[in-house]
């Protein structure tokens, strides 16, 4: 996604209740700024319905 070369990965997080009608979606990338570093929060997008 940022185009260095090292792949990143997307989780997508999906949130429900039991009861009721409340849900979300949360994407998140991850990254890394070279193949030995940690990984770090790129991006996190939210959706609510």
């Amino acid at each position: 996604m940022n185009d260095d070369g090292i792949e990143d990965v997307l989780f997508k997080v999906l949130s429900y209740s039991l009861e009721g009608t409340y849900s979300a979606m949360h994407l998140f990338v991850v990254t890394r700024r070279s193949s030995d570093s940690s990984f770090e929060l790129a991006r996190h997008t939210k959706a609510d319905s």
